[in-house]
């Protein structure tokens, strides 16, 4: 991942997910851990504008929303990709 030369992020509500799947075993919240406490992922929280698409991905019937990870994601890009900001 060093060697791409690009910054990586994950938004806090996927690390929030991976840490619910400890209960069942799952190991994924300690690699993410580990690659955080490596510098090689930087955890990044939502805004006001992330927070406001957010909500609008994961509202309403299951059917016609996101899992929380996924629309957070969604809205990160989409206030990175407006605001140019990293």
């Amino acid at each position: 991942m060093q060697a791409l030369g690009h910054k990586f992020v994950i938004v806090d509500f996927v690390q929030a997910e991976l840490e619910m799947g400890k209960q069942n075993g799952r190991r994924d919240a300690d690699l993410l851990n580990g690659l955080v406490a490596d510098q090689l992922f930087e955890l990044v929280q939502l805004d006001g504008a992330a927070m406001a698409h957010f909500e609008s991905l994961v509202i309403g019937p299951a059917i016609s929303t996101l899992d929380d990870g996924e629309a957070a994601t969604i809205a990160y890009s989409i206030l990175k990709e407006a605001t140019g900001r990293d």
